[in-house]
């Protein structure tokens, strides 16, 4: 939805990439359409070369799979990251960080349950449980004011100066959620 939103703004000049883990590539099929939609591994090699080698567009969700596995009431509340690696590669580059908050994914796609034994016995990655195909839902998609990295870079960042910014860019897309939430009308209309 991401992606779609910013080829439809118009704004959108260079390919975007989405970091996947690892583990998703090798799922049968699946990992070589991720490679032709535009995704890559989550390696930092991959993140530099993009981001500082290529200057493309990289799309990093730090929450990852804690995202798709919330509980009904925590959904609009964005959890803690990690890592703060998606800092750390943009500090690295001396690219900005673009926080991006998005509504209607969660509805999109709920939780329904865990297929954790599943997974033991076919050693595939964790996955959750959800509707098996997208549910109607109204997405809001809000791109919020870029933050920049270049106090960081100027200086060699500490784990905690790296932290604190993940924390100040995780704090600003959940009170950017809170809003279009409060001021959404329903979740199938918007």
């Amino acid at each position: 939805m991401i992606a779609k939103a910013l080829k439809e703004s118009g704004h959108q000049l260079r390919p975007l990439h989405l970091l996947t883990d690892p583990p998703l590539q090798g799922f049968p099929g699946l990992g070589m359409l991720f490679t032709k939609l535009g995704a890559v591994p989550d390696h930092p090699d991959n993140v530099h070369r993009l981001l500082f080698d290529e200057r493309q567009l990289v799309l990093a969700v730090p929450e990852r799979a804690q995202a798709a596995g919330k509980a009904v009431g925590e959904r609009h509340r964005v959890r803690s990251f990690e890592h703060g690696a998606f800092v750390q590669a943009a500090v690295k580059a001396g690219t900005p960080i673009v926080p991006i908050a998005v509504l209607g994914a969660q509805e999109a796609s709920p939780l329904f349950g865990r297929i954790d034994p599943l997974r033991r016995l076919s050693r595939l990655p964790r996955v959750p449980l959800t509707a098996g195909f997208p549910l109607p839902a109204k997405f809001r998609i809000r791109f919020l004011a870029p933050v920049g990295t270049s106090e960081l870079s100027r200086v060699a960042p500490d784990g905690a100066a790296v932290q604190a910014l993940a924390e100040a860019v995780r704090s600003v897309i959940d009170a950017n959620l809170l809003q279009m939430t409060a001021a959404r009308r329903s979740v199938w209309l918007g």
